[in-house]
């Protein structure tokens, strides 16, 4: 995410201006699997329940699906 910040600063120099709002650079997209790690992380160790936390995992496919969709209506959104 720190990288991805980096390379949208316009101040960095590193892409063009109009580039900063490309979809591929959007900050959701590497905060879905940090989050879900996370989340079963604290069901391990604040709740102890290790045998949710292995199933939480399974959430990251969803959650990439959801953001598939704002992934292409940001695509949409850059090419108009």
């Amino acid at each position: 995410m720190r990288l991805q910040q980096y390379l949208r600063n316009p101040t960095n120099k590193v892409t063009a201006p109009h580039a900063a709002h490309y979809p591929d650079l959007d900050l959701w997209r590497p905060l879905i699997p940090v989050s879900v790690f996370v989340l079963s992380v604290l069901l391990i160790v604040a709740f102890d329940l290790p045998w949710i936390s292995r199933f939480s995992l399974l959430l990251v496919w969803p959650l990439m699906w959801r953001y598939n969709r704002r992934y292409q209506r940001l695509t949409r959104e850059y090419n108009a």
